[in-house]
């Protein structure tokens, strides 16, 4: 094809531009469905993601200085082969399933199997789309030769990111799923290359066979899947079990032969028929599946659940019988604290966003006006967390006892399991001490606290992310197989 039209690389650079942030975008949910969100996962895929893009510039920059006294260079067949390159990249995310999984089962740390899979998934295309700019750039500047265009190609692929950036996690992302959604630049990658300069047979056969090869996916009975804004949900059903799942992490479960369910909410249930709970304000900061709400509504007067993902409320309704008396709104915990007017007897922060509690909402300020929505001296707030209390992997509990303590609550916490590595605390904070469970289990002191300026639990808690995942994981391992 011959190239000499300034608006040629204008759309090009748009769709390049579209393409790499969405991909950016998709490479954080595609590695969080397997090693969480927490900051290091951020900071890692970020920081490969601008290397790449650097790496990219720089190469690109040498070669057309290099070849500066060749009046054909640079030409389109050098970005026909960028982009059939990139599509080649992008058909390899389809096997990140069976990556990850080598990965965890292979027994590798936290930091280290997020950078070897967002360098499989990222480095390379990152390095493509940083190239390919540099091109566009030279090629344009190549046929203006009188007139600056980098800035205007530059706004165009910026542009091109935002259009995407919408359309894919508003639209592509819960309607076709990402990998779907990469698939689909995988193959747009190949007709641009196409459209640029002829390719080789062997390209479009390595993308047909890449196609076809089935991705690897759990293979159980899956009542709902749907990869939205927040988070990849399903909903899978065994054994006369039923499980929601956020990012291959279990939050809720029914088990309706047994008519067993959370073992954190059995708890629950046990010490409210202790206290002899009745018509009780409930509020319940993470309704999941509902199973809470649906345990604890016996005991309520009015019982609130807020859940900040809509698709959420729909499974809790749809799949898991939630209760016609749980109030269900779809709101952000955060805002609805600041701005509810109602007081609650009790309080429950119920909050994993698959395995990741969210830190802004564990701290001394925001416990603090926790403490005035109760109604009474003697309400409680619960809090739902990891199992672990013990050593440097315990640490973050420590410190959110602690957290709660310089608040004014006094603390109690109970565990569902002898063994941390499967059990939950159920921590209980009033300022009524004599209002408290009996404690159980003896915790030792942490002398930090967890505050909104030095907010040190997203971080200390990114291993047990880690670990809790890894747990869930090898749960589910035979549902792989």
């Amino acid at each position: 094809m011959k190239v000499n039209k300034l608006s040629l690389f204008y759309v090009l650079s748009f769709v390049e531009g579209g393409m790499m942030f969405t991909t950016e975008l998709a490479s954080t949910r595609k590695i969080s469905v397997f090693f969480g969100s927490s900051l290091y996962v951020w900071i890692i895929v970020l920081s490969i993601t601008l290397v790449g893009l650097a790496v990219g510039y720089y190469w690109a920059n040498n070669r057309i200085e290099k070849n500066k006294l060749n009046k054909d260079y640079p030409d389109a067949k050098v970005l026909s082969k960028l982009f059939l390159y990139l599509s080649i990249a992008l058909l390899i995310w389809k096997f990140n399933n069976s990556i990850a999984l080598w990965l965890i089962n292979s027994g590798f740390e936290l930091i280290t199997a997020v950078c070897v899979d967002a360098l499989i998934l990222v480095a390379f295309p990152m390095f493509l789309f940083g190239a390919m700019t540099t091109y566009f750039v030279a090629l344009g500047q190549k046929i203006q030769s009188n007139l600056p265009v980098y800035g205007k190609i530059l706004a165009f692929s910026t542009f091109g990111s935002v259009v995407f950036a919408v359309i894919s996690v508003l639209l592509f992302f819960p309607k076709i799923g990402v990998q779907n959604t990469i698939l689909s630049f995988s193959v747009l990658s190949l007709l641009l290359s196409a459209l640029l300069f002829k390719v080789k047979w062997w390209s479009v056969a390595v993308m047909v066979i890449g196609i076809l090869i089935p991705e690897k996916n759990i293979r159980v009975n899956v009542l709902y899947k749907n990869d939205g804004a927040f988070s990849n949900l399903m909903v899978v059903e065994q054994y006369k079990t039923r499980y929601l799942l956020v990012n291959y992490i279990i939050q809720s479960f029914k088990d309706y032969a047994n008519d067993k369910t959370l073992e954190y909410a059995e708890l629950m249930d046990s010490v409210a028929k202790i206290q002899q709970w009745k018509n009780k304000d409930v509020l319940i900061l993470g309704l999941g599946g509902g199973i809470l709400a649906n345990v604890l509504e016996k005991y309520s007067r009015s019982i609130t659940g807020i859940e900040i993902d809509p698709r959420i409320i729909d499974c809790a309704k749809k799949y898991f019988d939630l209760n016609p008396r749980v109030n269900a709104i779809c709101d952000d915990a955060q805002w609805w604290i600041q701005k509810d007017m109602n007081k609650y007897d009790v309080i429950i922060m119920d909050l994993f966003n698959g395995e990741e509690p969210p830190a802004y909402l564990l701290t001394k300020e925001n416990f603090e006006r926790i403490k005035n929505k109760l109604i009474k001296k003697d309400g409680i707030l619960i809090i739902n967390w990891y199992g672990y209390y013990t050593g440097e992997i315990g640490r973050g509990t420590r410190i959110l006892l602690n957290t709660l303590s310089s608040a004014g609550f006094s603390v109690s916490a109970l565990s569902t399991n002898l063994y941390q590595d499967r059990s939950n605390l159920v921590i209980y904070a009033s300022l009524d001490k004599n209002t408290l469970p009996i404690n159980k289990i003896e915790i030792q002191k942490e002398d930090e606290i967890n505050t909104a300026d030095k907010n040190i639990l997203s971080l200390l808690n990114a291993d047990v992310n880690y670990q809790w995942r890894k747990g869930y994981l090898n749960f589910i391992q035979n549902w792989w197989n």
